[in-house]
């Protein structure tokens, strides 16, 4: 909520993860999940959004929305949304595979496409790979981004920003 009131009208988000059907895939969401639900909420949040999503599962289709292929542990794959897409984002969210490699492939990708009032957001991160982003966390100290990492229910957040603080936080 912070974050998408903090956007602006005619933002540009990317969600790679869109929550397939397809029980083969890694990360799926089951037969009856509803792919692509959170960028039908960014829609109807904000009609002036431009919202695009990406996934490793080539089926998923959401109006009024591009969606791209995008296979996290290949950072090659990455090049779909370059050149289908925008090439900057306000808002890059990683809801996809859940995996320390395929989470710094994203982070890697959004850092380059990140615009400079943006966010990077790394969703369910579990325990075991805190040290990665605590590690992290003290490489941004010194690149101008600010961070933080949030604890949710289940996992936790990794929050990414080129602005001087994280929802007004130090």
């Amino acid at each position: 909520g912070a974050i998408m009131s903090d956007l602006g009208p005619n933002s540009r988000i990317l969600e790679i993860g869109l929550g397939s059907n397809d029980v083969s895939i890694a990360s799926n969401m089951g037969i009856n999940g509803k792919p692509g639900a959170s960028l039908r909420a960014f829609k109807e949040y904000s009609p002036s959004l431009t919202v695009y999503g990406a996934d490793i599962d080539k089926s998923i289709e959401v109006e009024g929305c591009d969606v791209f292929f995008i296979d996290q542990t290949d950072p090659q794959s990455f090049n779909s949304v370059i050149m289908n897409g925008e090439i900057e984002y306000d808002l890059i969210i990683d809801d996809g595979l859940h995996s320390p490699d395929a989470n710094l492939n994203t982070l890697a990708f959004a850092l380059k496409h990140i615009s400079n009032r943006g966010y990077i957001v790394i969703e369910d991160i579990p325990e075991y790979s805190l040290q990665i982003w605590f590690s992290l966390q003290y490489y941004f100290e010194k690149s101008g981004f600010s961070t933080t990492l949030f604890k949710s229910k289940a996992a936790y957040i990794f929050v990414a920003t080129p602005k001087p603080s994280v929802f007004g936080l130090h």
